[in-house]
């Protein structure tokens, strides 16, 4: 009898390495593409995050002084001290009145930095710094969407591609206090000008950063003559501060 003969088939283990490597290869080429554009992306990112932040803080710091500003009259904060000839000697700080003052300004803006946070504007003295658009990122909690083509600095390709939301909160304490600047103006007048100094850190979040900004505003709160001349030796000005006022924003 004649003995059949029975060929094996070869094993087919070449195609799982081709395929394992074909994975790996488009493993590093989407990593490396991930890379560069991360590092090309987030400065665009940021610069345009910290515009956006940076005028909407701005407008909360001014906003919040509003009704302060239309319901005073700040007679009563300070206190200027003159000589027997006139002359203007030193600013007194009233200093409940300034805690006062800077408490109720402080607590406002920390009220309206929750608000952002939380997108409750419909009925907000902020709705109308956002647009309609705007307004609906915020009811998800996200201040700004940048579309990726922005960062191609091309104007036809800006507003294509993909979304990358922007977030902020605002982290750790607002401190404030209150600075007074005495000029001379015109004959035996001084101008004196009352300022509000915020200081506070708004943290930028990104969907793989998060980096935080100190900010600083000043805020003009009044202007007013009085009569009375600044002696020579203080060189034509004076400058007072009143202590800093803090309060935590959470």
């Amino acid at each position: 009898m004649k003995k059949r003969i029975r060929l094996r088939g070869k094993k087919k283990h070449g195609k799982g390495k081709w395929f394992l490597l074909v994975f790996l290869f488009l493993f590093l080429i989407v990593y490396l593409l991930l890379h560069f554009l991360g590092r090309e992306i987030t400065p665009i990112l940021l610069e345009t995050a910290e515009l956006k932040i940076e005028s909407l803080s701005s407008y909360i710091a001014n906003q919040a002084l509003s009704d302060l500003i239309q319901t005073n009259d700040f007679s009563d904060l300070y206190e200027t001290i003159t000589s027997e000839d006139g002359s203007i000697q030193r600013i007194d700080f009233h200093s409940t009145v300034v805690n006062q003052l800077l408490n109720t300004s402080i607590r406002k803006m920390i009220d309206l930095f929750q608000q952002v946070e939380r997108g409750e504007l419909s009925s907000s003295s902020l709705s109308s710094f956002f647009s309609e658009e705007e307004l609906s990122c915020l009811s998800k909690g996200i201040l700004q969407e940048v579309p990726l083509g922005l960062v191609t600095g091309n104007p036809l390709l800006s507003n294509l591609g993909p979304k990358i939301p922007i977030r902020v909160h605002y982290v750790g304490d607002v401190e404030g206090n209150v600075t007074t600047n005495i000029q001379s103006y015109g004959i035996n007048n001084a101008l004196v000008k009352v300022n509000l100094n915020f200081t506070f850190t708004a943290q930028i979040q990104l969907p793989y950063l998060t980096q935080e900004k100190p900010m600083s505003f000043e805020i003009p709160l009044f202007i007013q003559m009085i009569p009375g001349k600044i002696p020579t030796y203080y060189g034509g000005e004076i400058i007072g501060d009143s202590n800093l006022y803090t309060l935590p924003i959470h």
